[in-house]
């Protein structure tokens, strides 16, 4: 799959952890670095 493809899931996935979850921030940071 392509970085593209690849990003748009995690922003989709922080997105829907945001609603429920406050430290997804954080969560998505890990998962870039």
């Amino acid at each position: 799959s392509s970085p593209l493809a690849i990003s748009r899931i995690l922003r989709s996935v922080d997105l829907k952890l945001r609603r429920v979850k406050p430290f997804s921030p954080l969560v998505s940071c890990i998962l870039k670095s």
